[in-house]
C-alpha cells in the first residue's frame, strides 16, 4: 500500500510567490535580451521558492 502525505508545515507555492519577486528590465525589441529576462525571472522564482517544492520555474 502506498501512502502519500502533504507536509502542512511548509508554505504553498502561492504563499511563497505572493508579492514582488523581482524587477526585470529588458529591451522588448532585442530577442537575446528577452531570452535573458526570461532566464532571470525563472532564477528569481527558484530563489524565492527554494525549500518549498524544488524548482518552481520548471513548471513554466
Amino acid at each position: 500500500m502506498i501512502f502519500s502525505a502533504k507536509c502542512s508545515c511548509r508554505p504553498t507555492v502561492a504563499e511563497v510567490l505572493n508579492g514582488k519577486i523581482t524587477t526585470i528590465n529588458f529591451a522588448p525589441s532585442d530577442p537575446t535580451c528577452v531570452e535573458r529576462a526570461i532566464i532571470d525571472m525563472k532564477l528569481a522564482i527558484d530563489r524565492k521558492g527554494s525549500g518549498c517544492c524544488g524548482s518552481l520555474a520548471a513548471a513554466y
